[in-house]
């Protein structure tokens, strides 16, 4: 739903100038979720993301700097999930 409304949004609103993405981020490595996940979860949401590891707050930071950035992406979703396979 969110990566269609970006388009929708994108679409409208493009042609005044006016840019639509989306950041889709995957498990982020917080001190809430490894206090309150146990170690056994914790294994397997790891094991469900390619790059073995969960994101970081850099990470999401840099996705939106890229888009930032370029300005002639518009209307797109970018996934910053290290390949979560769930």
């Amino acid at each position: 739903a969110v990566e269609i409304g970006t388009k929708v949004l994108a679409k409208e609103y493009g042609p005044i100038g006016i840019r639509f993405n989306c950041i889709a981020p995957g498990y982020l490595k917080s001190k809430t979720m490894l206090e309150n996940t146990s170690k056994s979860k914790l294994n397997g949401i790891k094991k469900s993301i390619a790059l073995r590891r969960f994101g970081d707050l850099e990470s999401i930071a840099k996705g939106v700097l890229f888009l930032k950035d370029c300005d002639f992406i518009n209307g797109e979703t970018i996934r910053i999930d290290g390949m979560h396979t769930l």
